[in-house]
């Protein structure tokens, strides 16, 4: 699979050969900025840039269009909406601001204090 994988980004990635698809296909996670320095992907944009552009390349320019979206029935469903450009402790488009110790990702001792016990 793997390497059906590097065949595939190396076919549709006329900018790369094989050898530097392999350099940078090692399991690193990119940044969207990062990949579209290294060539692996044409833009970074939102739900709505990417219908955009594909209605452009559809010739559907001035078309009103609808998108449905398939989900398994109760499941989380993310939309356009859920989509926010908020920095960390912000959450759509509400601002929470989370105490330090509770948006810090990392192991942490904690315990419950009752008084009185």
């Amino acid at each position: 699979m793997y390497a059906r994988f590097l065949d595939v980004v190396a076919r549709s990635r006329t900018t790369l050969d094989r050898e530097r698809v392999c350099e940078l296909a090692d399991g690193r996670v990119y940044l969207g900025s990062e990949a579209k320095e290294l060539g692996l992907v044409d833009e970074v944009g939102t739900l709505r840039s990417a219908l955009s552009a594909a209605k452009q390349a559809g010739g559907l320019a001035g078309v009103k269009i609808k998108v449905v979206q398939y989900a398994r029935p109760l499941a989380y469903r993310p939309n356009v909406y859920a989509h926010s450009d908020a920095p960390p402790g912000q959450v759509n488009l509400v601002n929470v601001q989370l105490p330090d110790w509770l948006s810090n990702p990392a192991a942490q001792l904690m315990y419950i204090w009752a008084p009185g016990w």
